[in-house]
């Protein structure tokens, strides 16, 4: 398996994988998605100030963690095609 540079791949039939991270994009970029961060953050500081047990503060930590990767992976792959 070779991996090539998104920009170097050429032609305009693109993979499954380039219609999900295109796809992913627009919904990243929405106002959906960002009501979604917004009602994610809101639980977390609910979840502090409600001082519930640690294992709902590290739920909503993970919660956190696994949107914010997920962005960056995307943000890389759309940096790759740009």
């Amino acid at each position: 398996m070779v991996l090539q540079h998104p920009a170097d791949r050429g032609g305009d039939d693109r993979g499954r994988f380039e219609r999900l991270a295109e796809s992913a994009s627009r919904f990243t970029s929405s106002p959906v998605f960002f009501a979604i961060c917004v009602v994610l953050v809101s639980l977390t500081i609910a979840v502090h100030f409600a001082g519930l047990s640690l294992e709902w503060l590290l739920l909503a930590g993970d919660a956190m963690t696994t949107v914010t990767l997920l962005l960056l992976a995307l943000l890389k792959n759309s940096e790759l095609r740009g």
